[in-house]
């Protein structure tokens, strides 16, 4: 009877299995789904718009949006758009949804260089979004350093002020600690801008009071010594690096002792800043010779700087002269093995133990060695060692003498009381088997002796001699070389020599190696003087590839400087016309044009002054040379606020100015007079 009834119940009604479905998602999680694969670090224009729509739509439906760092790319490509409005209101969107630091699996947000195009006035609000987040730290790093200097002093502190709150509203265990970080990183952006009173008003007050430091030393108190003080850590850290390639700069090391001995004055203590550094090096760097070595020869520079310049380029130490140079040569005595430098000059320099007048220098001369063996000097070395010795003879003859040494040396066959370099410490090429060991020598060894050679009454040498003699050395004459040369030749009213070296530099350099085009020149240069026959040394061995220098601004500073200075400038015309004139070199900073005097020697150093300043601006552009005269004046030095006066090129063309001026009074008093 059952079974009937289940039979006629299956008969009568039709089956629901048809009607079962899966559940459908909810609206909003396909829309959060859409919006997440939209958000990517490759977000374009239309994606970031329907990124927008989207999450405004869902904002409008009160839906639960978790945080993601996926927001961090919409907010990043926000701080992109057209204005700071529309910049804060869109960054502010996404940035709601962007993790806290306590959350971030990153930890830490990265905008790009968007950020620098971001409206300084955003910079306030984006800080305190960051900091209240817990990003404090980016906001330490990338946003208050632009604050500080760029914003009104006033407004920054009352800033700081609400930026600390928001920094103890994310985290009251870690607030005092954070916030003393926020302060001392404002403190010293408000020191280096120059605000000294608003980063005092930030220090708490104990701190003031235990210090009472004078208002002229506070800059130095706050910001020197603790610049000092993180160089010095990171510089030794650098030294310590396995990896040479990763030691600092020459530059760096050579400012940072500047600084250091510029801020300590002469009061170095046995125990100082550079003498740890040595001792650092020595204990810590796992490839200590080379680590030594790289540091000794930032010291060498400094010295070389200090001995032969009369003012430091940006130093305020003041030039100490020959007893720096002999203190570098002492320098090397202790530390390297004698090689590549004559023993006998060498040593004639090497002072008696004796207290020098610089602390700088009692400090190296306190420098050991310690266990270590002496030290193989590179190339750069030895150059600056031949250069001291050259700036430091006491006449003509001994320069001379010298002179003859470097060639011997430079040949690649000293004599047997001389080191030869190992080949683990040169560069080497396959056309340089000649000898069993590369020459430690390079050109600019040579530097030092071009101008004391030519200009000696004595001496038989001639730029188109010593450049015969580099050449057949293989080595590739400097810009240095070939602006002593071609001073030479403007000081001596030589201009066809002059025009011929300039052609040869600021033509673009065709199809010939460097050391081909060195040898063409020399011909050149030989064949205007037929009473010196071409050398045959000169085309003897292949040479390397390297390009004729490039002219730069202190050749024709020298040329300029050189045409203005010499004696010899007689007859109205050079020996021929120069290559080009300008159409008009006239400015409001530069002599009229054309050039014109009654004096023949006048005339001629002004025409020679017009056409060197026309090669000038065909090679640097009008713009940029009137901008080294008055950065103020060309609107692409006035964006750049590091722009400085050029004062050589400038007491140059002032001179020229008064040359022309002179003449031209001269000629209006002759019309004048009846």
């Amino acid at each position: 009877m059952v079974s009937r009834i289940h039979t006629l119940q299956k008969t009568l009604f039709e089956s629901t299995d048809g009607y079962i479905y899966p559940p459908s998602p909810p609206p909003t999680t396909t829309a959060l789904q859409t919006l997440h694969r939209l958000l990517s670090p490759s977000l374009t224009a239309s994606d970031y718009h329907t990124a927008r729509r989207i999450l405004l739509d869902l904002t409008s439906l009160q839906t639960r949006i978790p945080h993601s760092p996926a927001f961090l790319f919409p907010a990043t490509y926000a701080l992109s758009l057209p204005t700071a409005s529309q910049q804060l209101s869109d960054f502010t969107l996404w940035f709601t949804y962007y993790p806290t630091r306590r959350r971030n699996p990153t930890k830490y947000p990265k905008f790009p260089n968007v950020l620098r195009a971001a409206h300084l006035t955003l910079y306030p609000s984006l800080a305190l979004l960051l900091a209240r987040k817990g990003y404090s730290g980016y906001v330490n790093n990338f946003i208050l350093p632009t604050l500080a200097r760029y914003s009104p002093p006033s407004d920054f502190v009352s800033f700081f002020a609400e930026y600390r709150a928001k920094i103890r509203g994310y985290d009251a265990r870690q607030a005092a600690l954070q916030s003393r970080y926020a302060r001392t990183a404002a403190m010293r952006y408000l020191t280096d801008a120059g605000h000294v009173a608003q980063a005092l008003a930030l220090a708490p007050p104990v701190v003031i009071n235990k210090r009472r430091v004078q208002r002229q030393t506070t800059t130095v108190v706050i910001g020197k010594s603790t610049s000092l003080s993180k160089t010095l850590w990171r510089l030794s850290r650098a030294l310590c690096s396995p990896n040479p390639k990763h030691f600092p700069r020459t530059n760096e090391l050579v400012e940072f002792f500047i600084s250091y001995i510029s801020h300590r004055s002469d009061r170095l203590p046995p125990k100082n800043a550079l003498s740890l550094l040595h001792t650092h090096t020595l204990r810590f760097s796992p490839i200590s010779l080379r680590a030594l070595s790289h540091l000794l020869f930032a010291h060498f520079v400094l010295l070389f700087r200090l001995g032969t310049h009369p003012n430091p380029i940006q130093s305020t130490l003041p030039p100490i002269g020959p007893p720096a140079l002999i203190s570098l040569l002492s320098l090397f005595n202790t530390f390297f093995h004698p090689q590549g430098i004559p023993q006998s000059h060498l040593h004639s320099h090497i002072p008696h133990p004796q207290s020098p007048s610089s602390s700088y220098l009692q400090t190296l001369l306190a420098l050991s060695p310690s266990h270590l063996p002496p030290l193989f000097p590179t190339r750069l070395h030895i150059s600056l060692i031949w250069q001291s010795l050259a700036h430091l003879a006491p006449s003509p003859d001994v320069l001379s003498l010298l002179y003859d040494e470097l060639v011997s040396f430079a040949s690649g066959k000293p004599n047997g009381q001389s080191l030869v370099t190992p080949p683990s410490w040169t560069l080497t090429t396959p056309s340089s088997s000649t000898h069993p060991l590369p020459s430690p020598i390079i050109s600019e060894c040579f530097t030092p002796f071009l101008i004391p050679l030519l200009r000696s009454p004595s001496s038989s040498h001639t730029p188109t001699s010593i450049l015969r003699t580099l050449l057949s050395l293989r080595l590739s004459p400097t810009i240095h070389h070939y602006t002593e040369f071609a001073r030479y030749w403007a000081y001596n009213a030589q201009e066809d020599n002059v025009w011929l070296v300039l052609d040869r530099l600021e033509s673009e350099h065709g199809q010939m190696s460097g050391v081909e085009r060195d040898r063409e020149l020399l011909r050149e240069l030989e064949s205007a003087s037929p009473q010196r026959p071409p050398s045959a040394s000169a085309q003897a061995r292949p040479g390397s590839d390297a390009r004729l220098p490039a002219p730069d601004l202190p050749l024709y500073i020298a040329l300029m400087r050189a045409v203005l200075s010499s004696p010899n400038y007689h007859s109205r015309s050079p020996p021929s016309t120069p290559p080009f004139l300008p159409t008009s070199p006239s400015s409001p900073y530069t002599p009229p044009f054309p050039p014109y005097s009654p004096y023949p020697g006048t005339h001629r150093r002004l025409l020679a002054l017009c056409h060197l300043w026309s090669r000038m601006e065909r090679r640097f552009g009008r713009e940029w040379l009137l901008g080294q005269l008055n950065p103020e004046a060309t609107p692409t030095f006035t964006s750049n606020p590091n722009s400085k006066v050029n004062a050589y090129l400038q007491k140059v063309v002032g001179d020229w100015y008064s040359l022309a001026s002179a003449s031209s009074s001269s000629l209006n008093s002759r019309s004048s007079s009846p």
